[in-house]
């Protein structure tokens, strides 16, 4: 099938989704939330990188040791504003070192570690032409560490070696600030409109990890609470920017109460959905302690397969033949755990353990791949011949297209057309989409940015919880 050049960007979803990646290709590669990512192993020099990054990985060192009391205390609320690209990915500059060498970073809350470009990459000679690289040679504050890191990307791993320099970020100075030194890359990392990652995710301090950025933020009196939130625009345009806030929240970016949710795993930024459904038309895609992750470095709300399926059929999508997913009426009717309901007519997607978790680098709201498909297929959405996971809709469909409803804690959380439909081309596309998941995985959802921009959301390390408030509407939002 011939498509449009316009769409070539969104159509590269088909290897992101065959991939398990839920990003399209300008936001970082993105892990599975589930997907195991470890770090470091100690080596004796980094130079010699080749052997060493083969043998088995290790968790990261130790907290640092500096007395509190040798740190500028200076604790207030900061401000980041971020630029905006296309809508796919979203980034602020930082510095590392003394003087500082300056890093467009994103923000992932999936992630612990944050790292940039190593000038000692094999690669050097081609990222130095697109990528910002970091020389720690430079820095009159550099210690050296000697362990390695790997990270898991979907679409590849980064590795390298971790280092100990001063961060700067907001105006905060962050000293003795543990980073990785990247040297190998996907090969998708060329595309990106970043130079690096900074993680907003959860260190495992017992079982060695360094302490993250805003970890270190905290602890060195930078910042008054354990608390940072996201504002997310559609445009770069007359009105604010998006924003994050570190240290608390501002009230400028929403409107209303916050709605929190108690993290469901120690480990990340993952709680618990009571339901999702579509137009209270009934339940679509309600499981019993149903999961779900906030990710900020994918565009997508991504769901299982079969219930993206089923979802999509609802809308009225059709999927290419050769990839047969929709489950008859007969086969729901004998699964104990499934109940199937349209405009309350009957059981239509019950599942027990539905989780959900924040994402503020991703554009998307995720979730289960047969539950997207069924909302799709209702809304009369269809799939592009040979892209399975990927729906588009007629002009005409969209006005009639229903408001998909996340409920949390009691409180309904909704998403219109507006926000999960985008436009490339002339073509319409649905930015909720499936993923197969691993025997070992609860069934989930992933909120990512396409979620996050109708949500202000206020991650609360302190109280372990997530807080979501309607986000404030701006004369150059639609």
């Amino acid at each position: 099938m011939n498509l449009p050049p316009a769409v070539v960007l969104l159509l590269t979803l088909v290897s992101v989704c065959a991939a398990h990646v839920i990003s399209l290709p300008f936001s970082p590669a993105r892990r599975l939330p589930w997907q195991h990512k470890s770090v470091g192993k100690r080596l004796g020099s980094s130079r010699h990188m080749g052997e060493s990054l083969q043998r088995p990985i290790q968790p990261l060192l130790k907290p640092h040791k500096r007395p509190i009391r040798d740190f500028q205390i200076y604790a207030t609320t900061r401000d980041i504003k971020l630029a905006n690209y296309e809508n796919n990915s979203y980034y602020a500059p930082i510095t590392i070192g003394t003087p500082g060498q300056e890093f467009n970073a994103t923000f992932d809350t999936g992630s612990p570690l944050t790292w940039v470009p190593s000038i000692h990459s094999p690669n050097t000679q081609i990222f130095s032409r697109i990528k910002k690289e970091y020389n720690n040679e430079s820095s009159s504050t550099y210690k050296a560490d000697g362990k390695a890191f790997q990270v898991s990307y979907g679409s590849g791993h980064v590795s390298g070696y971790c280092g100990q320099d001063t961060v700067v970020i907001a105006g905060a100075t962050v000293h003795n600030q543990t980073f990785g030194e990247s040297i190998l890359h996907p090969s998708s990392f060329g595309n990106t409109m970043n130079d690096g990652v900074l993680g907003l995710g959860f260190s495992n301090i017992a079982a060695g990890e360094e302490p993250t950025v805003f970890d270190n933020m905290v602890s060195q009196g930078l910042l008054p609470a354990p608390v940072f939130s996201f504002y997310f625009n559609r445009y770069d345009s007359d009105g604010p920017g998006s924003v994050l806030t570190l240290g608390g929240t501002n009230p400028e970016y929403y409107t209303g109460d916050f709605t929190f949710a108690n993290l469901s795993m120690p480990d990340r930024w993952q709680f618990k959905m009571d339901k999702v459904q579509f137009n209270n038309s009934g339940d679509i895609a309600y499981r019993k302690n149903c999961q779900a992750v906030i990710d900020t470095t994918s565009s997508f709300v991504v769901g299982p397969s079969q219930d993206v399926a089923l979802l999509h059929n609802w809308f009225g999508a059709k999927r290419p033949e050769g990839y047969p997913y929709l489950v008859s009426t007969s086969s729901l009717r004998s699964l104990t755990e499934i109940r199937v309901q349209f405009n309350n007519s009957g059981d239509i997607a019950y599942r027990k353990n539905c989780q959900a978790v924040i994402d503020t680098t991703s554009s998307f709201v995720v979730g289960p791949s047969h539950d997207v498909a069924l909302l799709h297929n209702w809304f009369g959405a269809k799939p592009p011949e040979g892209y399975p996971y990927l729906y588009s809709f007629e002009r005409h469909q969209l006005d009639g297209l229903p408001d998909v409803e996340f409920f949390v804690s009691g409180k309904k959380l909704s998403l219109t057309s507006k926000d999960y439909v985008v436009k490339r081309g002339d073509r319409y596309y649905s930015v909720i989409i499936g993923k197969e998941r691993r025997k070992d995985e609860p069934p989930g959802w992933i909120l990512g940015l396409s979620f996050l921009r109708a949500y202000y959301t206020q991650f609360d390390k302190g109280n372990h919880r997530i807080g979501f408030a309607k986000a404030a509407s701006f004369p150059n939002r639609s």
